[in-house]
């Protein structure tokens, strides 16, 4: 009866160390998936992406939005600039005022620096906004219609809005009269 006995508790003391190898291999993954998981959603997330989600357009002014970004985040090698154009489906003055009263509304100020509107002749209106570290570039203009349809130019009405956003420290365009 003692070497059954003996091999019971044995069996007894390999099942207590693989159950407490499982718990601490379980532990272990639960503690390294959730920082990995809460480094990867910072990094996806992007803070101007939000400001520019969170603006109170109108839903007529924010039609089909459409982003791109290029750069570093972090400003490492190249600042990261982001950019998202809408279609609206009012006119440009309609549009132009919907956005300037969003960017308002959302802590944004505008901005008087040398380039801004750029000296090259822009169809539409250009402005510049400063909010946190960030800097913004406004450009409301009419809609592209198709020239050479004749009946279909009738009919286009509206306008897009493109706003760029860069880090301050990358804006290389200087105030202007010492305002900023």
């Amino acid at each position: 009866m003692k070497p059954v006995a003996r091999e019971a508790r044995r069996q007894s003391a390999r099942e207590r160390r693989l159950r407490l190898t499982t718990y601490a291999v379980a532990a272990a993954a639960v503690l390294g998936v959730v920082p990995v998981v809460l480094v990867a959603r910072e990094a996806s997330d992007d803070p101007v992406f939000e400001a520019l989600d969170d603006l109170a357009l109108p839903a007529w002014a924010a039609g089909s939005p459409s982003d791109s970004a290029h750069g570093n985040r972090w400003c490492v090698g190249e600042c990261r600039t982001r950019e998202r154009t809408w279609t609206s489906q009012r006119d440009l003055p309609e549009t132009r005022e919907a956005f300037g009263a969003a960017l308002a509304h959302g802590a944004w100020e505008p901005l008087v620096v040398e380039g801004c509107p750029p000296s090259v002749d822009v169809i539409g209106v250009y402005a510049c906004w400063s909010r946190d570290e960030y800097v913004l570039d406004l450009w409301v203009r009419p809609l592209p219609c198709d020239a050479t349809d004749l009946a279909a130019r009738d009919r286009c009405t509206g306008a897009m809005a493109t706003a760029v956003v860069r880090n301050r420290v990358a804006d290389t365009r200087r105030p202007v009269s010492g305002r900023t």
